[in-house]
């Protein structure tokens, strides 16, 4: 039997435009680059703290705090000094304790941290009220800062920076 002419060259024509299609089908899916991961978490995290004392009718910023005045600015004093500074480079678990005076202690306990933040549990101590607990999260390279004890004439702050 013979075809008709359009089939003669239609049928070799499809049949070969069909073979690099499975040909195809058969090949691996082309290999994906390897997802882009966060930074590397470390180990250990470095926490600096810092100790303020904020008084009203002072001198001003100390030259040290130059960096947060326009923060400290928004609170209602207008002298801050600072009377402490530590760093600290620690694990998940670990605990340091910076003794303020002789009544008053801060203690920093790093829960835990990943990618983004690090849980960081503070508790203040003075030897003539309760015990003090906070937790909190701090951004990565970031800093919080909190009043510890305040009245009229003045305040105690912390700041704990956190870079890793």
């Amino acid at each position: 039997m013979r075809w008709p002419t359009p089939i003669r060259w239609i049928l070799p024509l499809a049949l070969s435009l069909a073979a690099p299609a499975s040909a195809l089908a058969q090949q691996p899916p082309p290999a994906h680059p390897a997802p882009v991961m966060p930074s590397e978490v470390p180990a250990k995290v470095e926490i600096r703290v810092q100790v303020i004392r904020a008084t009203k009718g002072g001198a001003g910023v100390d030259p040290k705090l130059s960096s947060l005045a326009a923060t400290l600015a928004k609170l209602p004093f207008d002298s801050f000094t600072l009377v402490q500074e530590e760093s600290y480079r620690i694990a998940d678990g670990a605990a340091v304790e910076l003794p303020i005076s002789s009544k008053r202690v801060v203690r920093l306990r790093l829960g835990s941290h990943n990618s983004t933040e690090a849980r960081v549990e503070v508790t203040y101590t003075h030897e003539d009220a309760d015990p003090v607990d906070m937790q909190v999260s701090i951004k990565r390279n970031r800093a919080f800062l909190s009043v510890l004890k305040g009245g009229d004439n003045g305040a105690l702050l912390l700041k704990i920076d956190v870079g890793y």
